[in-house]
């Protein structure tokens, strides 16, 4: 896991190979969905903005945990 405090994203996911990223800024997970990654967005009253098939919007850490644990399962079979 890492904490980025930058504002462009995606070169250092690219760099560290994500296969999802946790984000909570509109502008972030539009970029980094666009560059091909899967985002998981937390919902906030800043980001209420139409999202793509490759962001997947969650109100609360236990969901984050559900999706990744999800997809785990799926890549593991």
């Amino acid at each position: 896991m890492f904490v980025l405090g930058s504002h462009y994203k995606v070169g250092k996911a690219k760099e560290l190979r994500c296969d999802i990223f946790i984000e909570d800024s509109y502008k972030n997970a539009i970029e980094l969905s666009n560059a091909g990654f899967t985002v998981i967005l937390m919902d906030t009253n800043y980001n209420r903005l139409p999202i793509n098939e490759r962001i997947i919007r969650v109100s609360n850490w236990q969901e984050i945990y559900e999706i990744i644990a999800n997809m785990e399962l799926e890549n593991a079979s």
